[in-house]
């Protein structure tokens, strides 16, 4: 149990770096726009795959991949440029129901379930996007996030109050809600350019935060 309470923090704390990290930097980026980073994505991904193993692990052996995984997380982020985390003004700033290009596509009638949503899972469109753009990394990081959203989506803001208050540096932490999956798929499907709605094929940041 404890360390799937650890595998869960690292999820959080990897999709922090890459969605948060990505959009604090978008005035420093050349496209203006989110910085989908190459690396800090594939810690994302990589992240998935830690149940699978831990399950065939001893304790001991279980400590060391964790920490391990921690400690090259951590690294790589400093790596990248140590981008900063600026969780309040990002959930200021993005949206927990991210739409397609040209959406609405069409009014639902008076008897529909949501008639002033016509898209009420915001996750439908990412994902038929995703399935259909060239790019391999690009369902492999909507499908850890997705995931993601699938096991902790509903935590409410001011699930990591206390982690605000016993961390100063994480400004916003507060706030912090099963939301952020959804924002960074989101994010990460304009930077990608939604190619099945007809935008152009992008591709993913490697220039770092420096």
């Amino acid at each position: 149990m404890q360390s799937l309470r650890r595998i869960e923090e690292l999820a959080w704390m990897n999709v922090l770096f890459y969605g948060v990290g990505g959009w604090g930097a978008r005035k420093t980026s050349h496209t203006g726009k989110f910085n989908a980073d190459f690396f800090l994505m594939h810690l994302v991904t990589s992240s998935l795959f830690l149940p699978s193993i831990v399950a065939y692990l001893s304790p001991s052996s279980t400590t060391t991949l964790l920490r391990t995984f921690f400690n090259v997380s951590v690294v790589w982020w400093i790596a990248r440029g140590r981008p900063a985390l600026p969780i309040r003004e990002f959930y200021a700033g993005t949206t927990p129901k991210p739409a397609e290009p040209g959406a609405p596509h069409g009014t639902p009638t008076e008897k529909t379930l949501t008639p002033a949503d016509a898209s009420p899972n915001p996750w439908l469109p990412i994902l038929q996007t995703t399935l259909v753009h060239p790019a391999e990394h690009l369902c492999k990081l909507q499908r850890a996030l997705a995931h993601y959203a699938a096991h902790y989506g509903t935590v409410p803001a001011g699930h990591f109050a206390e982690l605000a208050r016993q961390s100063p540096g994480l400004e916003g932490a507060e706030v912090l809600d099963g939301t952020v999956f959804v924002r960074a798929a989101g994010l990460t499907a304009d930077r990608m350019g939604w190619m099945r709605e007809g935008q152009e094929e992008m591709n993913w940041d490697r220039a770092g935060f420096f």
